[in-house]
């Protein structure tokens, strides 16, 4: 079967519970009625990851993630990452054509920065302080 792609915060809520010992079973029973599992773990970790997946409305895809395991699904600012890098990658080998990548890098960091948004690699770079 093939992997799902959940978000990262219903992901770590899995892993959390799988380390306090809970079984694909008890965390889907959790996602239902976190009320069931209250006598188990504390009320801060289970309030917590309870909340998390019981707002993750996709069951099937909450199942098929326990039992074929899944990917976690990129944050905006990974993909916008990922466009950046692809985008500097095409640039290098475009050879007269780098103009329209460069153009699109600068447009990026544009916004980035116009919107006062700071992404590591983009527009804030290893090394550099917030200042």
């Amino acid at each position: 079967m093939n992997k799902v792609t959940i978000p990262r915060e219903v992901a770590e809520a899995i892993e959390e519970l799988r380390n306090v010992g809970m079984s694909n079973w008890a965390i889907i029973a959790i996602a239902n009625d976190p009320s069931e599992y209250s006598y188990v773990i504390d009320e801060e970790c289970l309030g917590e990851y309870s909340t998390t997946l019981s707002r993750f409305k996709e069951r099937d895809k909450l199942l098929g993630a326990l039992v074929n395991g899944y990917e976690i699904e990129q944050t905006p600012e990974e993909r916008l990452r990922d466009i950046f890098i692809d985008a500097a990658n095409e640039r290098l080998s475009a050879g007269s054509d780098g103009e329209y990548y460069v153009g699109m890098m600068d447009g990026i960091r544009t916004a980035l920065n116009t919107l006062g948004i700071k992404i590591l690699g983009i527009n804030v770079y290893a090394g550099a302080r917030d200042k």
